[in-house]
């Protein structure tokens, strides 16, 4: 019945003299799992509605457990998530990038976590959809800023040659789209007096193509700052080479899935084509997802000079991270 239902749903029909295509999300509770009232069985069928509608599925979704685990969970992490910064509960960590002929650190990228006292590890993907729905991104992502400034003025100052050269801090699109970001970033800098060029910005493509022109203008006012841009997942998106033209980007990031297939020849010649033309074009180049030796060796055959993967390191606190700069 749910899925005559979708069918007949999806068909066009003619409004106004435009034609109109609709869709539906069905979700569906049954008795094998009894409930107390109305009222739990209709709230059971809307999750399984709105799961179906999260997914973009073309067919009905059936209430299971799992779904009400699901919602529970998140529920949670929105609640436990509201105060995570006056608890100081969030930390950095970061993977090392690997220059791949010397196989010698050049950088790190800062990549969030959340230690909470009760629940423990909660990982980003768990969070970061929630915060930017809460809109707590903006604060999250401020934190992200000044700490992974503030850690690498830290470095510098005392292990002086043997401190990373730059940082990399991802930004998210609502970030990117908020009109503090350029202030917030130049007042980090001046806060622990470092130099903007050991900042690497790191933007996805579809992120800077929701909104071209403020776009190019909030990465224009970046750049004037000094700081460097970089396009992360890059091949992904829908207008590769358009970035490339219209946007003031210092480095392409090579999405992990190209290296993953990096044993397929279409791949290889992607990944060689892509390497040569950001030589062209003057920027860097860094392959992320790097997780054996056979990879490592053929990036290294096709020119790529920079590069990041479990190979390597997996992201690890700074203190740990520390201990391997000095050893």
């Amino acid at each position: 019945v749910a899925e005559r239902l979708i069918n007949t749903l999806s068909e066009p029909y003619n409004l106004g003299g435009y034609t109109i295509y609709s869709s539906a999300s069905i979700g569906i509770v049954t008795s094998e799992h009894p409930v107390s009232s109305a009222s739990e069985m209709l709230s059971n069928a809307d999750l399984a509605m709105y799961e179906a509608k999260a997914e973009k599925l073309d067919r009905p979704v059936v209430f299971d457990r799992v779904l009400r685990e699901k919602a529970q969970r998140r529920l949670y992490v929105e609640n436990e998530l509201r105060d995570v910064l006056s608890r100081n509960e969030l930390t950095l960590f970061y993977q090392p990038i690997i220059d791949l002929e010397t196989e010698e650190l050049r950088g790190v990228e800062a990549l969030i976590r959340w230690f909470h006292p009760v629940g423990g590890m909660i990982p980003p993907d768990e969070f970061i959809s929630v915060a930017e729905e809460m809109d707590m991104i903006i604060p999250i992502g401020n934190f992200v800023i000044d700490e992974a400034c503030r850690q690498l003025a830290d470095w510098r100052n005392r292990l002086g040659e043997h401190a990373p050269e730059n940082m990399h801090v991802n930004v998210s699109r609502k970030q990117l789209e908020h009109p503090t970001l350029i202030s917030v970033v130049e007042q980090a800098l001046q806060k622990y007096d470092l130099p903007a060029g050991c900042v690497h910005l790191e933007v996805t493509e579809s992120m800077i193509m929701h909104d071209r022109e403020a776009s190019i203008a909030t990465l224009n006012g970046l750049k004037k700052l000094g700081v460097k841009l970089d396009v992360d997942d890059f091949g992904t998106g829908y207008s590769s080479l358009s970035c490339l033209c219209d946007f003031p980007i210092d480095a392409l990031k090579l999405d992990r899935e190209f290296v993953k297939k990096s044993d397929r020849d279409r791949e290889v010649t992607l990944i060689h084509a892509l390497i040569i033309l950001a030589e062209k074009l003057g920027l860097e180049v860094i392959a992320e997802g790097i997780e054996n030796t056979e990879q490592l060796a053929l990036l290294q055959d096709l020119g790529c000079c920079l590069g990041q993967g479990y190979y390597f390191s997996r992201p690890v606190s700074g203190k740990d991270l520390e201990g391997r700069l000095c050893s």
